[in-house]
């Protein structure tokens, strides 16, 4: 019934099992929910192996050098800002300090009473409990970038079940994650 609706698919159904869509649409994230107070905050989270360390490397010199965005070195981690357009501010662990990053940006977010829009997950299934964990009710979309992240989908609704969740089924792949992400 749910995929039915979604998509548009087959007849209406009046059957009683039929599930209850009062909590809006299923098709569109509605822009206030990941823009709230007219600003976007995400959370990426990365991690101290090889492919972590590649990983956050792509991901900063995507936005080094860009004159819509700023890089704000905060030793242990950094914020992205857009510097035009919509409001942007991406926090990100460096991987070589990812368990200091990552307890620095969340003490900030603590501080500030303002918990990120979107979730990102940047690294290995056996990293993937680190930004699960991470996640408030606030969360509007979180991705799992790892091999088999739909596995996880389970734990993240119960951190935020109002969440949109990309995830893959296989293998994920830095690639892939990498245009997705950005």
């Amino acid at each position: 019934s749910l995929i039915l609706n979604v998509f548009d698919i087959g007849t209406t159904s009046t059957n009683s099992n039929e599930l209850n869509f009062a909590s809006g649409n299923l098709k569109v994230l509605a822009g206030d929910r990941i823009f709230k107070d007219g600003k976007n905050v995400q959370q990426h989270f990365f991690f101290d192996d090889p492919d972590g360390k590649a990983s956050f490397a792509g991901f900063v010199a995507t936005f080094k050098n860009h004159p819509k965005w700023t890089i704000l070195d905060k030793s242990t981690y950094i914020i992205i800002k857009s510097n035009s357009g919509m409001k942007v501010e991406i926090f990100a662990n460096k991987p070589s300090t990812e368990y200091a990053g990552q307890g620095a940006i969340k003490a900030y977010f603590l501080e500030n009473q303002r918990w990120p829009d979107v979730v990102v997950h940047r690294g290995h299934s056996y990293f993937a409990s680190a930004a699960i964990e991470s996640l408030t009710p606030n969360a509007e979309i979180v991705f799992l970038g790892s091999c088999g992240g739909y596995n996880n989908i389970s734990q993240v609704l119960k951190y935020s079940p109002d969440a949109q969740i990309i995830s893959s089924k296989q293998i994920g792949t830095m690639l892939v994650n990498n245009k997705l992400c950005l």
